[in-house]
């Protein structure tokens, strides 16, 4: 499995390249900008993008998404639970001053348990509301790229549109129940670990707590 990085937009967000090796095909997780910089990684790895994965609604995890639908024809890919949130896309992206190419067209729903088959790359979601009521995280081997549900240190904030504590802090006690092995690859910052974020995040050490 090919892996590329890049930070794009002006939140830093993550977006993450899933290449399989045997097919060409590609996933792009969370193309918040930087379309150009993401087809130039593609064409890099000569990979083809088949699938447009969105973890959730906000706009700097999706505004790149028309973009680069258009210029792959790939499928975009998101929880139904926050299409409200892509209807207001281009008022979320003026709040930074940011222009969007309008508001696209979410060709595959997300739901708990959906399975990705791309060659090599097998994946299966998993939703975990909390941060917005549809985000998902996309559990591929022992890698899970969980959005903004949890970070390095931290958990995502709650006190936006759909937001819920109570939710997110049982997401993510879903996620620690992969196993102390398993990476994460959040939506911004460094990637982690599920040990590591159970022995040292002190947000997640509440959560337990609380369960």
């Amino acid at each position: 499995m090919i892996l590329e990085t890049l930070i794009v937009g002006p939140l830093e967000t993550n977006c993450y390249i899933l290449g399989a090796e045997d097919t060409g095909e590609a996933v792009v997780i969370d193309p918040g900008a930087g379309v150009p910089a993401i087809m130039g990684a593609l064409e890099e790895k000569d990979l083809g993008v088949r699938y447009i994965f969105n973890t959730h609604g906000h706009f700097d995890h999706v505004a790149g998404d028309g973009r680069l639908k258009d210029a792959t024809g790939a499928e975009i890919m998101l929880h139904p639970a926050d299409a409200f949130l892509l209807e207001a896309l281009e008022d979320q992206a003026s709040v930074f001053g940011i222009a969007v190419h309008g508001t696209p067209k979410v060709d595959i729903p997300l739901m708990d348990g959906f399975q990705l088959a791309l060659g090599e790359v097998r994946g299966t979601v998993l939703h975990t509301p909390g941060h917005t009521p549809g985000s998902v995280c996309l559990l591929v081997g022992g890698k899970a790229f969980v959005g903004d549900t949890i970070f390095a240190g931290s958990v995502g904030r709650t006190d936006l549109p759909g937001g819920s504590y109570e939710e997110i802090a049982q997401s993510v006690r879903r996620l620690l129940a992969l196993g102390d092995g398993v990476e994460l690859y959040p939506g911004h910052g460094p990637k982690t670990t599920v040990g590591r974020e159970r022995a040292h995040n002190p947000l997640v050490m509440e959560f337990l707590k609380e369960a």
